[in-house]
């Protein structure tokens, strides 16, 4: 097995064999390049946000000999970036969208009642009303 880290990265392998070789299976998310006649490199470039590991099997194949090749890119552990680090709003009121970006389970709480809060898919839309 081969490991990436969830940020990505590459991986060089190395291929003994005494006849041309190609490898089958790459995918969008890792593919390969022929770094010499006798290794490889796996490419993992993109960031895997999901916190479940991402896994593919190469084969490298040699006339009617092959070898698999297990490439795991490991999840991303939860996280989640809000928008903004504080908020002021008029006295008439207002409205304002915060994004946030989180590849886990998130929710407001603590809302005061003259707060309205209206979850989105990537963020939240407050409304807040006037302060008389």
């Amino acid at each position: 097995e081969v490991f990436i880290p969830y940020q990505g990265g590459d991986k060089q392998i190395e291929v003994k064999s005494t006849d041309k070789w190609e490898i089958d299976g790459t995918t969008e998310w890792c593919n390969t390049d022929a770094f010499n006649s006798k290794n490889f490199i796996i490419k993992c470039r993109e960031a895997n946000n999901s916190t479940r590991n991402k896994i593919t099997t190469l084969m490298v194949k040699s006339g009617s000999l092959y070898k698999s090749v297990k490439v795991v890119q490991e999840g991303r552990p939860e996280y989640i970036e809000v928008g903004v680090q504080s908020l002021s709003f008029p006295a008439k009121g207002t409205e304002d969208e915060i994004t946030i970006e989180s590849n886990a389970n998130w929710d407001v709480t603590s809302v005061p009642s003259w707060c309205k809060i209206e979850k989105k898919e990537d963020g939240i839309h407050i409304i807040v009303t006037p302060n008389d």
